[in-house]
């Protein structure tokens, strides 16, 4: 009979120390990807990460992140490609460093000030025009299209 408990005993450990085992193979995976797929995140303006995990049905991250206007959104990360899905009636705007470069594009040069939050569908920027009087451009969330009002 103590033979016999020995040896459940030793097949029972043995099985709780593989478990883990053969379930880390299963995951797809690979060195390196984390990182990069946090960096894919950073370069499309999404800062703040809240969570992040690796979806081994299918070899995508999930990641659950802060867009430029505050809203939280759930995007899929392909680590090979660097490819987002986002939600479809989700409007992830731009961050302030892209608003301005765009504005300055345009040529409006002397940006005092930048409003990421989203008012209906456009940002605010004011700045100076060429003749250095108060302006207010709005740039479409969707478009990028400016317009400018005077103040």
């Amino acid at each position: 009979m103590k033979t016999i408990t020995l040896v459940s005993l030793f097949l029972g450990a043995g099985l709780a120390f593989a478990s883990p085992l053969a379930l880390a193979g299963d995951m797809k995976s690979e060195p390196g990807q984390m990182v990069k797929v946090l960096n894919d995140l950073k370069s499309k303006g999404y800062m703040i990460v809240k969570k992040v995990e690796f979806d081994d049905s299918n070899g995508d991250f999930k990641a659950d992140v802060v867009n430029a206007e505050g809203k939280n959104l759930e995007i899929t990360v392909n680590p090979k490609t660097g490819k987002m899905v986002k939600p479809k009636d989700d409007i992830t705007g731009w961050t302030a460093f892209e608003i301005a470069k765009k504005v300055q594009n345009a040529g409006y040069k002397n940006m005092y000030e930048i409003n990421t939050e989203m008012l209906g569908h456009e940002y605010k920027v004011k700045a100076l025009d060429e003749k250095g009087e108060k302006i207010t451009i709005k740039v479409d969330v969707e478009t990028g299209k400016i317009t400018k009002v005077s103040d």
